[in-house]
């Protein structure tokens, strides 16, 4: 697999686009510290796109301190991410905007993914579908239907 382009936008507005070259990429500034810059932000983002959880974007890891203005932004249901994705020589668009959904009892965050155009509106959907980009398959043997013999 090959990263072609990480893209973040505010409805038609491009916020921000990260184009990877051919081979190994660094993500850095051209300053002494580097920080503050969106290196971990990056990370974060490409994980979600490729079916991860969406709390990580506003929620540090290490010190658990949520940004609820990060957060706010995120869900209001206009920001997308998108991931173009090079696999065996065929590009793949993968998209993925979040939302606050209001239930009865609670609110929620949804996102709605894509894969190449094909929505999927459930997390488990879009992570089952996924990992077919990449040719995997869920494809469980048992030695009655086994054809191969490391499958036993």
């Amino acid at each position: 697999m090959q990263l072609i382009k990480l893209s973040v936008f505010d409805g038609s507005k491009e916020i921000r686009t990260i184009n990877f070259k051919e081979g190994l990429n660094i993500i850095t500034n051209l300053g002494e510290t580097g920080n503050q810059i969106g290196k971990s932000t990056s990370l974060r983002a490409l994980a979600f796109c490729l079916g991860g959880n969406s709390e990580p974007l506003w929620k540090d890891p290490d010190n658990e301190k949520v940004n609820e203005e990060v957060k706010g932004f995120l869900t209001k249901g206009d920001v997308k991410f998108e991931l173009i994705v090079k696999i065996a020589s065929i590009t793949h668009t993968i998209t993925r905007v979040l939302s606050i959904k209001i239930g009865a009892r609670r609110e929620s965050i949804t996102a709605i993914s894509t894969i190449d155009g094909v929505t999927y509106k459930s997390r488990a959907a879009f992570t089952r579908e996924l990992p077919r980009l990449f040719g995997y398959t869920d494809r469980k043997s048992t030695r009655l239907n086994s054809s191969h013999p490391l499958d036993l």
